[in-house]
């Protein structure tokens, strides 16, 4: 019995002793992995001798043996001892030769292996071991994986240049093929070459073949759309040979199209990156000319000022990381938060966390319509806003002279067929597939002039509108993108003002028709966050402008349900939002000092319009933002009173329930829009304006 229980208590030492051991051997080639991953190969090459040297005397550990030779030959590679690395290189293969499955502990694959040794041979120009060896690079890959997708296109796109330098083009074909599904666009002018080889020896059904499947892969992994123009052009010719006359002009058409519709997204010869890099530091150089716009009433960039240039004169691909790194802490459970960058009407360039997604041209040649008063105004012409709200919209007493270019083209559009064309050239279908395959549900929107003020949320968007896939926000300016966000709203915590329909019926200037669900929406929503709004015969100026300096280091909140003015001319001195005896104009708003960083919300007509330059609108909500808003909720247009009213509580109710600013004024759109289906101008009126709420 004693002997018995002493041969047990042996067992379990051992078996303690021996999971200790396997435990200890894992971790030290855990650390190896990591020294290589990092780039320590020296570090790496030292200890996988030390690993070396105790495991060959264990003569019976060949595994633990062999991922250490394994991994000593890619750091004496990296490490330029190519003879070594060589030997070592072949020692695994030979040790790992009847490997089936990867063992568990960490070791480069064999697929690895073969590319290294296939490198080496390439330096030391052994022309036939180098094919030999990415061959069986990619035939290990092929069955158990092992490539990294950079090493993956590099052997696929050698091998090819092989077999086509041996007059093999169908096996040439097939793997130029593969690497262009692995997004390598170099194979495409390869390709057009074998196809046009084809050709001259009237092997036309080949050819064909051989640029349909090219332009299907093309299409099918989102590769630009300037490298099909070629193909296209190349397709044409052959249909041409063949006289088949229909099929040249249908390819004809689309052609021309693309040319038409296309701009190179791309700064010089440096890439889309590069034009993207350009695009931003647009944007950075405007946000210095609004500065001094603030300043001096100027907006000017001068050589003296792009000096202070910072967050774009660093290499595009540090300035997108550090976009992509923003993008990351915003998009949460699965949840991405994209970034869309307009350069004017030229290009859309789209950023991840994941990093620079893709660029599309917007357009070189527009509808007509659009050319001629701009996406903005087209919209707001199909709306019919001027002539359905004439009746609500503020008049002066002495009215002066105007013109609208939007009325007389009213009658050429509709609301559906605007948003359309708006649509197809603002959110390409490239741009819409890929937020729907990158699960977005928020999309920040840095762009310029014109294309700032348009309703993104009501664009068409698949079935439906943008909206029911993702919320918007419109980014202030440049700092929008390198900014880590804003605080989720909390409606327990600061002071919350809230001013709504002052009695503005003595004004002298303007005639302000009634606002009678202005009222309702300040006392409900003031109700809602706990406290009371000034209404009537309060809501004069001087009490009003008392009440936010007094506040402005507490207010978490400031609410405005009012009539406003935006003056494309003259906008920090005719842009205000009324009041009684006296108006709360842009140029005052920007002297306040908002130390909380407050939400602004402007329930009135026009808050998010003013005066348009290359990098935004410059009016009200930008003088929130200069005096410290970090978001502000602004109209498009002249809004509905009843259907404003209805979104604006269904916002804060949402939003004192803990949601983002974002999700709810979705909510309350979604709300206005089930009361009002058919009339994106009554629930697709207001904007997010700033920064995105941190998740």
């Amino acid at each position: 019995m004693h002997a018995c229980m002493l041969r047990m208590f042996c067992a379990m030492l051992f078996l303690t002793w021996h999971s200790a051991t396997v435990c200890a051997q894992h971790e030290e080639h855990s650390a190896l992995r990591a020294l290589y991953v990092l780039g320590q190969y020296q570090a790496a090459s030292e200890l996988g001798e030390r690993l070396a040297e105790k495991s060959s005397a264990d003569t019976g550990d060949t595994i633990r043996y062999a991922a250490t030779i394994s991994w000593l030959a890619l750091t004496d590679y990296m490490l330029d001892r190519f003879e070594k690395a060589e030997q070592r290189g072949l020692q695994a293969l030979r040790l790992r030769e009847n490997e089936i499955t990867q063992p568990t502990i960490a070791q480069p694959s064999l697929a690895e292996i073969h590319y290294t040794l296939a490198d080496i041979y390439r330096r030391q120009k052994r022309t036939g071991e180098v094919r030999l060896s990415f061959r069986r690079a990619l035939e290990t890959h092929d069955a158990s994986g092992g490539l990294s997708p950079p090493m993956l296109r590099r052997v696929l796109f050698l091998l090819a240049d092989a077999e086509e330098s041996e007059q093999r083009n169908g096996e040439a074909v097939e793997l130029y093929l593969r690497a262009l599904a692995n997004r390598d666009d170099r194979t495409i002018e390869r390709l057009r070459a074998i196809a046009r080889q084809f050709k001259s020896e009237e092997r036309l059904v080949e050819a064909e073949n051989l640029y349909r499947r090219t332009l299907q892969l093309t299409v099918t992994h989102h590769i630009s759309e300037r490298l099909m123009l070629p193909v296209l052009h190349d397709l044409i010719d052959l249909y041409l040979r063949q006289g088949r006359d229909s099929d040249a002009d249908r390819i004809f058409v689309l052609l021309a199209d693309m040319r038409g519709n296309s701009r190179d997204c791309a700064d010089a010869s440096h890439g889309e990156e590069a034009g993207l890099r350009s695009t931003l530091q647009k944007y950075e150089e405007a946000k210095l000319g609004f500065k001094r716009k603030e300043q001096t009433d100027i907006f000017v960039v001068t050589p003296t000022m792009r000096k202070e240039l910072r967050l774009t004169t660093r290499p595009s691909n540090e300035v997108i990381a550090d976009i992509a790194s923003r993008l990351d802490r915003l998009s949460t459970n699965g949840n991405e938060t994209a970034a869309l960058v307009y350069d004017g009407t030229k290009c859309v360039y789209m950023i991840t966390r994941s990093g620079f997604e893709l660029a599309e041209p917007v357009s070189s040649k527009p509808d007509p319509i659009i050319s001629h008063i701009g996406f903005s105004g087209a919209i707001r012409a199909a709306l019919d806003l001027d002539a359905r709200l004439a009746a609500r919209q503020p008049k002066k007493r002495k009215p002066t002279a105007s013109s609208s270019l939007a009325a007389p083209l009213a009658e050429q559009y509709n609301a559906r067929a605007a948003l359309r064309i708006a649509a197809d050239l603002l959110l390409p279908r490239s741009i819409q597939d890929r937020i729907k395959s990158k699960n977005v549900r928020r999309v920040l929107i840095l762009a310029g002039g014109d294309l700032s003020t348009i309703p993104f949320a009501a664009l068409p968007f698949g079935a439906g509108a943008l909206i029911d896939v993702a919320t918007t926000v419109v980014l202030a300016d440049i700092d929008g993108l390198f900014s880590s966000g804003a605080d989720r709203f909390r409606a327990t915590a600061g002071r919350k003002i809230v001013i709504g329909d002052p009695d503005l019926k003595s004004d002298p200037t303007w005639v302000f028709a009634p606002l009678p669900s202005a009222n309702k929406e300040a006392t409900d929503v003031a109700g809602l966050l706990g406290t009371s709004a000034m209404t009537g015969k309060q809501a004069d100026k001087k009490s009003v402008f008392s009440l936010i300096t007094r506040e402005q280091s507490s207010a978490s909140l400031i609410y405005f349900a009012t009539h406003g003015i935006a003056d494309a001319e003259n906008p920090m001195d005719a842009s205000f939002l009324a009041l009684k005896d006296g108006h709360l104009y842009a140029r005052e708003i920007r002297k306040f000092k908002l130390a909380q960083q407050p939400l602004v919300v402007m329930s009135a007509c026009q808050s998010g319009l003013g005066k348009s330059f290359a990098g935004g609108v410059f009016g009200l909500a930008r003088a929130w933002h200069f005096a410290g808003a970090a978001q502000v909720i602004m109209s498009l247009w002249d809004i509905d009173d009843a259907a404003t009213q209805l979104l604006m509580t269904e916002f804060v109710r949402t939003l004192g329930q803990g949601e983002t600013v974002e999700d709810a004024l979705r909510a309350g759109m979604f709300k206005a829009r089930t009361a009002y289906p058919t009339d994106p101008a009554r629930w697709a009126s207001v904007t997010v304006s700033g920064s995105p709420t941190l998740q």
